[in-house]
């Protein structure tokens, strides 16, 4: 008897100690939940953008430093957009999403590009060849954007994008062919587009006016994301085929120092499949690929691994698509921006600053000119 009690008070003071223990975890998230709510998106109309378009191109533009008027914007902005259907299309990453942040740029591509109807911006950072091609199949589907000329920047970050962040995500057919780039749900690592996180706790701001509901589903996604980020250490260690990684952005850089011939290899297979299914479009006369250098691969004697000759090997197999190498430019013209210590951002060794942009920008817009006459 005296065997049993003890039995029954061990198991009470469990049963309590789980009580106590969730409730002071469930009083401490109740009062701090603003603290991670505060990134959400505040509209239905917002959030179910993201959610029809995440899940098929990772992700899209987020807390931009130019004002929006529409949720698509967050995919593609006009720059020009007058009645004609002769088009001309800029993707990209942040070198292309920097287009929209002064009104000099805008102002630029209007007045060189006079010839073009629309002039449309997709530049969305961290967009390498594999987020490209699946945003492209959206404009062209779904808001049926067909361009006469396409302009393209692939980043040397490409390489550690592509390999690191969405080499598990992508989704391809069985003829070799990109359907899409899904985003990454629960992920590893979280202080770059952590989208699931931000819409999962966007719908359940918005679909739950009550705290105390929010509070509880917002506990059980913690829960879930703790047992997916244990579930994905345990199949990257036990299947050599998945391999997720925190992709923090000395992983991304570290790309450049070293690659694999396996990692090439994956790499200009992404280029591969962009440039085929470009070139398969018949209504697109010109495809302008961009490649610039960062600053370190600009440094005498850099023994850097540099973007610019995976693309230049693979363009030249595509009789639609010219290649833009600003590092070939550089070599050649070594005045071409003057000082080259003082064309980056401050802090910032791999963006141009506003001044040198614009150069950077009217290059390219002579070479669509000179094809265009």
């Amino acid at each position: 008897m005296h065997s049993n009690k003890k039995k029954y008070f061990k198991f009470l003071a469990i049963v309590l100690s789980i009580c106590f223990s969730y409730t002071a975890v469930f009083l401490y998230f109740f009062f701090n939940i603003e603290k991670d709510f505060k990134n959400n998106f505040k509209n239905k109309t917002t959030l179910s953008f993201y959610q029809k378009y995440s899940p098929l191109v990772n992700h899209l533009r987020y807390k931009p430093t130019y004002y929006y008027e529409t949720e698509q914007e967050l995919l593609f902005n006009f720059v020009k957009n007058e009645t004609g259907r002769k088009e001309i299309l800029f993707l990209g990453d942040s070198w292309m999403e920097q287009i929209n942040l002064t009104e000099g740029n805008k102002k630029h591509l209007f007045e060189s590009l006079k010839s073009f109807s629309k002039i449309i911006n997709g530049g969305t950072a961290s967009y390498s060849p594999s987020l490209i091609h699946a945003q492209y199949k959206i404009l062209e589907q779904d808001f049926e954007i067909k361009p006469e000329i396409l302009v393209i920047y692939v980043d040397q970050t490409d390489m550690g994008d592509e390999l690191c962040r969405y080499k598990n995500l992508l989704n391809i057919d069985d003829q070799d062919k990109l359907i899409n780039v899904k985003m990454e749900t629960f992920p590893l690592y979280t202080e770059v587009f952590n989208l699931h996180e931000i819409i999962s706790f966007s719908d359940i701001e918005l679909k739950n006016s009550k705290k105390i509901v929010q509070t509880q589903k917002y506990i059980n996604y913690k829960m879930m994301k703790s047992f997916f980020k244990v579930k994905k250490r345990i199949k990257s260690k036990f299947n050599k085929n998945i391999n997720y990684q925190k992709c923090h952005w000395q992983i991304i850089e570290g790309y450049k120092k070293k690659i694999t011939q396996e990692e090439v290899e994956h790499f200009i297979l992404t280029l591969n499949r962009l440039f085929n299914f470009l070139s398969e479009k018949k209504y697109i006369k010109k495809v302008f690929v961009v490649t610039h250098p960062h600053k370190s691969q600009l440094e005498k004697n850099n023994k850097l691994i540099n973007v610019s000759n995976f693309v230049d090997k693979t363009s030249k197999k595509f009789k639609k698509i010219k290649h833009i190498n600003f590092s070939k430019i550089l070599y050649l013209e070594s005045n071409f921006y003057g000082d080259i210590e003082l064309i980056w951002k401050k802090n910032d060794p791999i963006h141009l600053n506003d001044k040198t942009f614009k150069k950077f920008l009217t290059k390219i817009t002579d070479e669509v000119k000179k094809f265009d006459k």
